[in-house]
């Protein structure tokens, strides 16, 4: 299930089980490296062992106090709520679903997703900015019907640090994997996928007895080539925010009206946005008979300056903290 809190409770649970001890509520304190590894300060607790693997989040205090943060861009906070939510009807309940919602007032959209809840089949997780937000797109929006007797079962909140991504995610035996190294979320099959390969190369490092960078070069070099050389991250950014930002309600209805049939599904977010602008491209000619407007309004949406005007720009708004024209490349 597509569900953070449910995926660690049962990792917690098999980790457990196969004797790996567990240490909640430790605050760290520091993390340096040592002649046989690395030293952990938590609380009163000193931790040691030849590598450590960061795998605390995007506010990750093992790249903070390792010094990785150094080099990246801090782009600001994002923040939000999340609702454990019951009493809807929308048309795809087994689908991840985001959504743009236009409310006439606001400067900028509302962005919201609606997830299958892993607890209860009549539950879903459905999140969005702020309460007004929540009001406005389940009693007044034109997804109001997928909402008729809506009832909240729990509330939550999130608050997202937003960094470049470090070029590399190892420093003195410590790697990080998933957010902690990344620009923002790299989604929980993106966040396992590193969990397991850096666990993976610290075995074989231990068990060839390469206690060095060396011994986890195969980690390094596939976040590299899965992450950081795979797409831009700006690329991403720019499409998935800047889009709604930079089409009115119309607009964007008109080039969602545009696409006949689903696109071919996957769960790599960098893929998605590929596939839409390949998608996408050979519209263009149609856009131009029907509504030339938009072409330059392509424009700041890397990857089809070649295609339009490119002395178009987008405007410096800023959003839950930081300046969307700052992911343009």
């Amino acid at each position: 299930m597509y569900d953070k809190g449910r995926l660690i409770e049962g990792l917690m649970k098999d980790a457990v089980k196969n004797g790996v001890e567990v240490f909640t509520g430790v605050n760290v304190r520091s993390v340096e490296k040592t002649d046989r590894g690395v030293r952990v300060a938590g609380n009163s607790d000193i931790f040691e062992g030849t590598f450590v693997i960061g795998a605390d989040g995007a506010g990750s205090r093992v790249a903070e106090l390792m010094g990785f943060n150094k080099e990246r861009t801090f782009y600001g906070l994002g923040s939000g709520l999340t609702y454990y939510v019951r009493g809807l009807n929308i048309p795809k309940p087994e689908a991840v679903i985001c959504a743009t919602c236009f409310e006439p007032t606001r400067l900028y959209p509302i962005f919201f997703w609606i997830l299958p809840s892993p607890y209860d089949k009549n539950e879903y997780w459905f999140a969005l900015p702020s309460k007004k937000d929540f009001e406005y797109v389940t009693k007044k929006s034109v997804f109001a019907k997928w909402f008729p007797d809506i009832k909240v079962t729990n509330i939550l909140c999130y608050v997202l640090k937003l960094l470049s991504p470090v070029t590399e995610p190892y420093k003195n035996n410590v790697l990080l994997v998933g957010d902690s190294a990344w620009y923002g979320e790299a989604e929980i099959t993106g966040s396992m996928m590193c969990g397991w390969k850096a666990a993976h190369a610290v075995t074989v490092a231990l068990r060839d007895n390469k206690p060095d960078r060396n011994g986890v070069f195969d980690y390094i070099e596939w976040w590299k080539k899965s992450y950081a050389e795979f797409d831009d991250y700006r690329n991403f950014m720019s499409f998935m925010i800047a889009f709604s930002l930079i089409f009115s309600e119309e607009e964007v209805n008109y080039l969602y009206s545009l696409f006949k049939s689903p696109l071919k599904s996957t769960l790599n977010p960098f893929l998605v946005i590929r596939l839409i602008k390949k998608a996408m491209e050979p519209m263009l000619s149609q856009v131009q008979k029907e509504m030339p407007s938009l072409l330059n309004k392509f424009a700041p949406l890397k990857g089809y300056n070649i295609l339009v005007n490119s002395n178009s720009h987008l405007p410096n708004i800023k959003l839950w903290g930081f300046k969307i024209g700052s992911f343009l490349a």
